[in-house]
């Protein structure tokens, strides 16, 4: 298993090293977590004026398209509780290793939100920021719909290395200039499982590794 990941990282290291276009480095982000680690995956990226949107999601079911499409405009409130807002803020990565229907109903908002996220399939997630120069300049999500897959800490530093080699500093500016910093030690999180790639669905706009916070997700709203 360690073996194939660092094959696949040297891999992806080349195919992000391919085009100068951060736009289009964070799109194949997105590829490559649909292909290995993810059964969908989105990209956020805070605006100047203070709103975060999704600027690429991508599914491994081409028929879950319209949905990708719904859940992309879909805006999230800064002031809100999504689990994003605060991986912007303190540059910490985050677990949610089990998401049944409990926790799907308190992490998600009532209505379309919590529909699509219930289409799109939510079983465990993982959020990573994208750091650069010590600064967050966006985060992105690696999502299982897969009840047999739950991630684990483990997958979490997995996460984490493919986002940093997405990091660079010809990435974009972002208004989020707190300082990545190094997180906690996280709370106990349940292990586990990949699967091959398909063809997936996509939307976008155009075209550091560290330790986790793993917590309640109460308090958030997800996806």
């Amino acid at each position: 298993a360690e073996a194939r990941w660092a094959s696949f990282l040297a891999e992806a290291s080349r195919a992000l090293a391919a085009s100068l276009d951060p736009a289009v480095t964070l799109a194949e982000v997105a590829r490559l977590a649909v292909a290995e680690i993810a059964d969908w995956c989105v990209i956020y990226l805070p605006e100047p004026d203070g709103r975060v949107t999704r600027f690429q999601v991508r599914h491994r079911d081409p028929a879950k398209a319209p949905a990708v499409r719904a859940i992309r405009e879909h805006p999230i409130d800064p002031a809100g509780n999504h689990p994003v807002l605060e991986v912007l803020r303190t540059g910490r990565p985050l677990l949610l290793a089990e998401v049944d229907d409990r926790v799907l109903a308190s992490v998600t908002e009532e209505g379309t939100h919590r529909e699509l996220v219930r289409e799109l399939g939510l079983t465990s997630g993982m959020y990573v920021p994208l750091a650069a120069r010590g600064h967050v300049l966006g985060a992105v999500a690696f999502l299982s719909s897969d009840p047999a897959r739950r991630y684990s800490e483990s997958d979490l530093r997995r996460a984490s290395e493919l986002a940093a080699r997405a990091s660079s500093p010809r990435a974009p500016r972002s208004p989020w200039t707190t300082p990545a910093s190094s997180p906690p030690p996280s709370r106990r999180a349940s292990p586990r499982r990949r699967r091959p790639a398909r063809s997936s669905a996509s939307s976008s706009g155009s075209t550091r590794s560290a330790r986790s916070t793993s917590r309640s997700p109460g308090a958030w709203t997800c996806a």
